[in-house]
């Protein structure tokens, strides 16, 4: 199981579901679903993400982590998936 993830200075630290959590939501709440599609995308998606990090490696890039949030995205509800990348992309973030 993932206990470090790595971010992009390199720099560590512990991982933290609820952190993860709250991402995810902030994500799909952007994306304008009602809420009742937010609280299953969120369900979904953060359980598939959950087993990732249970079954990868005791460190983790966070690079990593939102490749596989988007592919979830992609499959689940790919309007969110699509908000994210366009919002990484006004921010001059590397599109996954």
């Amino acid at each position: 199981m993932t206990k470090f993830v790595i971010k992009k200075d390199g720099s560590k630290e512990p991982f933290d579901i609820e952190k993860l959590r709250r991402s995810i939501i902030v994500n799909v709440q952007d994306a304008a679903l009602p809420e009742k599609r937010v609280q299953g995308v969120t369900k979904r998606v953060l359980s598939a993400v959950t087993n990732f990090v249970k079954e990868s490696k005791k460190e983790l890039a966070t690079a990593e982590i939102k490749k596989k949030i988007l592919s979830e995205f992609d499959v689940i509800e790919p309007s969110v998936s699509k908000a994210w990348r366009d919002f990484d992309e006004k921010r001059g973030m590397t599109i996954i």
